[in-house]
């Protein structure tokens, strides 16, 4: 059985902007005030664990406008909070990030139904680690062989401590609308 209990704060503003079909700025907070799950130990016993990889703090936000019935444009952002892993992953947390992302589209290009847009992730390369599955128990230092040739730590699981996200991508889409 788990328990999360958190605040959701949502903010969402169109302003009339001359030029402009619509606008919107936008942003949404939440924090998670408590996460436990039920376990029970080899004996039996139950006990509550603090539910892991769950970042107490999350910042989404973003602004987004419409030329015409063709042009749009949007800019978003998310920050999120250090997040404790579970307890058998040897690192403890993981650390807070901010990405953000951008987009640019045009719909029905000549009256063709056809549509561009170009999109860009992590317009700032900023490294983020999310947190292992399952166990997550690898670690993160290496193994090498001692002065006899055994091989000494390395890996303690199949399934990594700490999962490395991509850096700054771009997607180009083409699609057909009818």
């Amino acid at each position: 059985k788990r328990q999360v209990v958190g605040l959701d704060y949502g903010l969402k503003l169109q302003p009339r902007v001359p030029g402009l079909k619509s606008f919107q700025v936008w942003a949404w907070y939440t924090a998670v005030l408590h996460a436990s799950e039920e376990k029970t130990d080899d004996t039996g016993r139950h006990y509550d664990e603090r539910i892991g990889d769950l970042s107490r703090h999350k910042l989404h936000f973003g602004v987004s406008a419409r030329l015409d019935g063709h042009a749009s444009a949007s800019l978003r952002g998310r920050v999120i909070g250090e997040a404790e892993t579970v307890p058998t992953n040897p690192v403890p947390k993981t650390e807070r990030y901010m990405t953000v992302d951008a987009a640019v589209e045009y719909r029905d290009i000549l009256g063709s139904g056809l549509g561009l847009s170009l999109s860009a992730q992590n317009l700032f390369d900023a490294q983020v680690l999310e947190p292992g599955i399952a166990d997550a128990a690898a670690g993160t230092t290496p193994g090498s062989y001692d002065a006899n040739g055994v091989y000494q730590g390395g890996s303690k699981s199949y399934f990594n401590s700490l999962m490395p996200q991509p850096g700054f991508t771009m997607l180009l889409s083409l699609w057909l609308e009818r």
